[in-house]
């Protein structure tokens, strides 16, 4: 099956001091299902639970901003050589599931600041959780080799593979969608 590897397979890209090599080779993604399957289904549960708590058609402008939203901005690093997802199925090399997993995040981000944050702040400390949500995940996506950040002077520094554009990323299209989309 696609995206199957064995462990004798996968290979683990290290420099001499035992640090990843920040992309220069690329691992054998891991076994992508699990992946998959959690990814689609967290992204399926957000939009489920805002459609409970804000009503269906909030619920659908806010998937149908992080969506679009998302979709542009891997479609754009993609097409800049800044990034290769190696999980199927693909739109314009966008993994459909890493949609799914925008919304998913965005939305939780969203939805806990709301307990805490009133007003324009709001978004901006939605896209603070998310961001500090990415510093977690993002780099074990890497480490699974579900994608890849190649070699290029816009990605350095790195944190554990993933360069600093990134976080930032996360951080502005966050924000715009939860200013944007939310209700």
């Amino acid at each position: 099956m696609a995206g199957e590897r064995s462990g004798t397979e996968r290979e683990r890209s290290t420099s001499e001091d035992g640090r990843p090599n920040a992309g220069r080779e690329r691992a054998a993604p891991a076994d992508d299902r699990l992946f998959r399957l959690t990814t689609a289904g967290f992204g399926a549960a957000a939009v489920l639970h805002a459609a409970w708590a804000w009503g269906v058609a909030p619920a659908i402008r806010f998937a149908a901003v992080a969506v679009v939203a998302a979709f542009v901005a891997e479609v754009a690093v993609i097409r800049l050589g800044l990034l290769e997802h190696h999980t199927e199925p693909k739109l314009l090399d966008v993994p459909v599931v890493a949609l799914l997993g925008w919304v998913g995040a965005i939305y939780l981000s969203y939805s806990l600041v709301e307990f805490v944050v009133a007003g324009a702040v709001r978004p901006v400390a939605a896209g603070l959780l998310a961001t500090a949500l990415d510093l977690l995940t993002d780099p074990n996506g890497v480490e699974n080799g579900f994608w890849t950040y190649p070699e290029s002077r816009l990605s350095t520094p790195r944190y554990r593979d993933v360069p600093w554009w990134n976080f930032v990323g996360w951080f502005v299209l966050t924000t715009l969608v939860a200013a944007v989309g939310a209700p």
